[in-house]
C-alpha cells in the first residue's frame, strides 16, 4: 500500500491505496475537490457537510446519465434539473422534501 495525501476543500485526507490505483484516486479526488468547490462558490450552501453531500449526489447522478444509453440527450437537462432541485432543497427557505426526477 502507498500513503496519499489529497486535499478536498481546503482539509487534508490522507489515503493508502496500491500504486496501479494512485492516479485513478487523485483523479477521483479533483473532481470530488472540484465538485465541492463549485457549490461552495455558489454561495446558496452553507456547511461542509451539506456541500459534501450535493457533491455526491451530482457526482452520482452524472454517473447514472453516463451509464445510460440515452446519455447525450439527457444528460444536459438531467444535470440542469438535478442541480436545481438539490440547491433547492437544501435551501432554509426550500421545501423540506426533494423531487429528484431522473
Amino acid at each position: 500500500m502507498e500513503r496519499l495525501d489529497v486535499t478536498i476543500l481546503g482539509k487534508d485526507y490522507p489515503l493508502a491505496c496500491e500504486p496501479s490505483e494512485k492516479e485513478a484516486l487523485l483523479t477521483a479526488a479533483t473532481m470530488v475537490d472540484r465538485a465541492m468547490q463549485r457549490i461552495k462558490a455558489g454561495g446558496k450552501v452553507a456547511g461542509t457537510e451539506r456541500i459534501a453531500v450535493m457533491a455526491a449526489l451530482q457526482l452520482a447522478a452524472e454517473l447514472m446519465n453516463a451509464n445510460s444509453p440515452t446519455h447525450d440527450l439527457q444528460s444536459a437537462t438531467t444535470s440542469v434539473k438535478s442541480r436545481t432541485c438539490i440547491a433547492w432543497s437544501m435551501q432554509p427557505w426550500g421545501p423540506k422534501r426533494s423531487y429528484f426526477r431522473f
